[in-house]
């Protein structure tokens, strides 16, 4: 819980204790909403769209409040012209049918360890006293959070989210980069989490270049399941939009190197797979993207997706990825979650 506290804090600095109980009645309960009758919540969506204020111009398609909802936000929902009728239907569900997983009490004490870090102890325990003698109530943003940020967002469940709008909350995402100068970014995240087959769809959308690195697994070091000295040699300091680029990928079956020609290097160059953005290549990127995924899920794909090789992901690879996500602060510190 404290990873999605500290990256809500990377991004929203000017949140108040406030904020941060919304964020985690939001993160425990879903949308709290009561509708009087079935068209209210269309009525609400259709005219908040229509009269939504001018907000920040790097908003990301969608946030993840804890593991189980997350935000929609509307402005890139509507830029994107997406379909607000499926959108309310995601929300009224989530509203009606909630998902609680998380105690609120136990999450309220990682809060409060959280929050005397930021603001004055007394004024955290004080807030939080009364936030529970009141009974938890539903809560709006403070007015220094609407006047930074805008807010203008529907709470719905993460199982909400296709592969559609993850591949549209990266494209959005990359909009912020100018087209005319090298830009180098790392899809990082944990095995099995959607990284490589959405890596393959972005690049029939988008002018890129991608690069695996796992095509750089060849065990040359215990920590970091890549060859990182050799990724920045062979790739990151011979990146050159419109020439080409030659490295060497290695063939884990075969345990034999084989060589790669890319014919010309695109303005957005792409290095996906786990420990992309670990620290010895971090200094080359401009951001880095999470892919996140529940150790269930993973454990399920992995098996669907090979057997024989289970046991070893269990023992092994896994716990060596989830070692260098808590050390190198990797959802915290990551541009984008996708």
């Amino acid at each position: 819980m404290k990873h999605y506290f500290e990256h809500y804090y990377r991004k929203y600095p000017q949140s108040t204790i406030q904020d941060y109980l919304k964020y985690l009645k939001q993160m425990c309960h879903g949308p709290n909403h009561f509708f009087r009758n079935e068209d209210e919540p269309i009525k609400r969506l259709i005219a908040e769209v229509e009269n939504q204020k001018k907000g920040p111009s790097n908003e990301d398609l969608y946030e993840y409040v804890g593991s189980n909802y997350l935000r929609i936000n509307l402005r890139p929902y509507q830029k994107l012209d997406l379909d607000l009728e499926k959108l309310n239907s995601a929300f009224v569900f989530s509203a009606t049918i909630q998902k609680v997983s998380i105690d609120i009490d136990t999450a309220l004490i990682k809060l409060e360890n959280f929050l005397v870090r930021i603001f004055p102890e007394a004024e955290v325990k004080a807030e939080i006293s009364k936030y529970k003698t009141d009974n938890y109530p539903a809560l709006s943003h403070s007015k220094i959070y609407h006047q930074t940020y805008k807010p203008a967002y529907r709470l719905i469940q993460s199982k909400f989210i296709d592969n559609e709008l993850r591949l549209l909350q990266i494209q959005n995402f990359l909009k912020r980069f100018p087209k005319k100068e090298l830009t180098v970014i790392a899809i990082d995240g944990a095995s099995s989490s959607g990284k490589t087959t959405l890596s393959n769809e972005l690049k029939k959308r988008e002018d890129i270049t991608l690069i695996h690195v796992d095509d750089f697994f060849d065990e040359s070091n215990e920590e970091v399941g890549i060859n990182s000295a050799r990724i920045k040699e062979e790739i990151l300091l011979n990146l050159c939009p419109g020439k080409p680029l030659i490295y060497q990928k290695y063939d884990c079956t075969k345990k034999e190197f084989i060589e790669e020609r890319i014919q010309k290097v695109k303005n957005i160059v792409v290095l996906e797979g786990v420990y992309s953005a670990n620290p010895v290549l971090r200094d080359f990127l401009d951001a880095f993207i999470f892919f996140d995924i529940s150790k269930e899920e993973q454990i399920l794909r992995l098996e669907k997706r090979s057997k024989k090789l289970l046991p070893r992901f269990l023992s092994e690879w896994l716990p060596r990825e989830r070692r260098y996500f808590q050390k190198e602060n990797v959802y915290t510190n990551a541009d984008l979650i996708v």
